[in-house]
């Protein structure tokens, strides 16, 4: 799977800033979730859910999940999004 640095910056980043806010590598985070998912589904159209384990963010958030949206094509699929979420 490729995260490629425009996707990365120009909406990943951009319209889900809790992530530079909750860790100091995000894009670790979102590894971390692809290669040590808890559980994947499928998502909307040729899309694949990946829910990463639970991690600590450094803010007030607590413990969270990481959640990667991946677009699946036949050999390689890219990253559409990636998102934490606070696990209650």
């Amino acid at each position: 799977m490729r995260l490629y640095k425009n996707r990365y910056y120009s909406h990943i980043l951009r319209e889900h800033p809790e992530f530079t806010r909750d860790f100091p590598l995000p894009t670790q985070e979102i590894e971390r979730a692809l290669t040590q998912a808890t559980r994947t589904y499928a998502g909307q159209g040729k899309t694949r859910v990946y829910v990463g384990p639970e991690v600590e963010a450094k803010s007030d958030a607590g413990r969270c999940r990481v959640r990667v949206v991946v677009n699946v094509q036949e050999k390689d699929g890219w990253v559409v999004t990636a998102y934490p979420e606070i696990v209650l």
